[in-house]
């Protein structure tokens, strides 16, 4: 799906990863634009990339998140860490 020119999963709230737009061959490179260092999915941008371990800890309190912690969380503060990345602008 299209919105304002950025493209969002539909299994997802979060704008489309560079994983999703390879496939839908919008990019050529899987490979997370801020670290540089692994295939960017959802998981990895929200869990694991080392690019934005401040920003996760300043909005979850830890630099890098569990699979349960993601379960808890607020989608308000998905949001707010997602946007505070500049990821998708």
């Amino acid at each position: 799906m299209l919105i304002d020119s950025v493209a969002f999963s539909s299994s997802s709230f979060l704008p489309c990863t560079s994983t999703d737009l390879t496939i839908m061959r919008r990019v050529n490179d899987p490979l997370c634009p801020l670290c540089k260092e692994e295939e960017e999915t959802s998981l990895h941008f929200l869990r694991k990339c080392r690019a934005t371990i401040n920003i996760r800890r300043l909005h979850f309190g830890v630099p890098f998140l569990e699979p349960s912690d993601l379960k808890q969380a607020h989608w308000i503060t998905l949001l707010r860490f997602a946007k505070a990345t500049k990821r998708f602008q």
